[in-house]
């Protein structure tokens, strides 16, 4: 189903390959050298929750291979995933959710081969053997896990210094455009460059506008004979001080996508792990999409700069440019407090215990922090760049100081440090439940009474 109504027919198809290491590995087993089957299912389904979705274009094949490495036997087994709409008559594309047809088909797929190979069902010596093995790796696993910790724990020397990340977006922030790009741009700085860096800002303020400056320096409101003049003083002042950039930048539709493989990864033994219509979570208002949108990716933006510095012993402060709206200010603080739970869960993970920092958000004008002037620059222009607008050679000057975090088109969250050019790094989805997320009640329960 598409859409109430529409009802899409298509098919899926999985095409095993080996390469000549995994064929020797199967032709030795004393198993598999019968009937590889079980295996390859088991592969296919590790392949099918990596891709969660595929979006299936209209009148097209879809198709994408992807490689398995067995790490016992160094072999490769290659998925070719196949897909098609045979109705032509739908407008759109169709998400076609193929972890439910992992969860639902390949479980039952195994159990009828060994109901009809019941000589290859494992005996009961065979099955102890083999809990004993798994139970024996586990264990290896988890001192591994620990003696890591350990050494992470030892290594740990708190920094004389803290930063500070100034942070503003570019983009409507609602839903009725889907096909629409939002961006937040950070500036992380170090605490004993801000009085330095602020100076600078104001001597540029007075170089560009003489005795009579603006206030604050909004990017969309330079005239365009000092909008150059403007990039150039910010990114030096930027190299000048060992700042960095930070931008989440992502298409609507790619972040839903990005929430239903979340969603998934946290239903992994549920027969259908995506139970979720795009369509209808957005138009339900106790999800209240508009405001988790927000505020979720403000958490993405506070977990990657707070667990990247918790590693490197900083503690971090947050200012975020403060909005008109009420419930725009609201929403930060929802997702400052989530990114800060998202550490502290980092930190018991990596060094065994929660070394995480008390930090704080706070919400001032730009008017009052003129540090918010440069993350507007840089949003503004990120944030016009999906829409044909050339991105300014002042920030491609920034490349060794500039990191691009995205949704790609199958909903993976991606990081480069070049727009335009193919990502550097891949991030795994937070396991989480869509469902739960709930909105800003106190917008809600206004909504309803008006």
């Amino acid at each position: 189903m598409d859409k109430p109504g529409g009802q899409v027919l298509s098919w899926v198809s999985f095409y095993c390959t080996v390469d000549k290491k995994a064929a020797e590995f199967l032709a030795q087993h004393p198993r598999w050298s019968h009937d590889p089957t079980p295996l390859l299912l088991g592969i296919i389904q590790e392949v099918v929750w990596k891709v969660k979705i595929l979006e299936v274009p209209m009148r097209k094949l879809y198709e994408q291979e992807t490689g398995v490495k067995d790490i016992n036997t160094g072999g490769i087994t290659y998925v070719r995933i196949q897909a098609r709409i045979i109705d032509e008559k739908m407008l759109q594309n169709w998400l076609l959710p193929v972890v439910n047809i992992a969860n639902t088909h390949i479980l039952d797929q195994i159990k009828h081969f060994y109901s009809n190979h019941p000589h290859l069902i494992p005996t009961g010596s065979t099955i102890t053997e083999l809990l004993e093995d798994a139970l024996h790796k586990h264990e290896q696993k988890m001192g591994h896990d620990e003696i890591v910790r350990r050494n992470n724990l030892n290594s740990f020397v708190p920094a004389n210094d803290g930063v500070r990340v100034f942070m503003d977006e570019s983009g409507d922030v609602g839903f009725r455009k889907l096909i629409s790009h939002y961006t937040i741009a950070a500036i992380i700085i170090h605490e004993k460059e801000l009085d330095d860096f602020r100076k600078e800002i104001l001597s540029v303020r007075s170089a560009i506008w003489g005795i009579n400056p603006p206030n604050e320096i909004h990017y969309n409101k330079i005239s365009r004979s000092n909008k150059k003049k403007v990039r150039r003083a910010f990114c030096n002042a930027i190299v000048n001080h060992n700042a960095n950039v930070l931008c989440f930048s992502t298409l609507k539709t790619n972040y839903l996508m990005y929430l239903l493989r979340c969603h998934a990864e946290y239903r992994p033994q549920e027969e259908y792990p995506i139970d979720i219509a795009l369509t209808e979570y957005i138009a339900d208002p106790s999800v209240n999409i508009t405001y988790n949108f927000l505020s979720l990716l403000l958490e993405e933006v506070v977990s990657h700069v707070s667990i990247e510095n918790l590693r490197k012993g900083r503690n971090v402060i947050y200012s975020h440019d403060k909005k008109r709206n009420e419930w725009m200010n609201r929403a930060p603080n929802t997702g400052f407090k989530r990114g800060q739970e998202n550490v502290q869960g980092f930190s018991l993970a990596y060094f065994g215990k929660d070394l995480s920092f008390s930090s704080s958000l706070d919400l001032p004008h730009s008017t009052d922090e003129l540090l918010l002037w440069i993350p507007d620059w840089v949003a503004n222009e990120v944030g016009k760049w999906p829409y044909g607008n050339d991105l300014s050679e002042e920030l491609a000057d920034l490349t060794d100081r500039f990191i691009l975090i995205g949704y790609g088109d199958d909903g993976v969250k991606r990081g480069t440090s070049i727009l335009g050019q193919s990502s550097k790094y891949e991030f795994p989805e937070i396991a989480r439940d869509i469902r739960q997320l709930g909105g800003d009640s106190t917008l809600l329960q206004r909504e309803d009474n008006s």
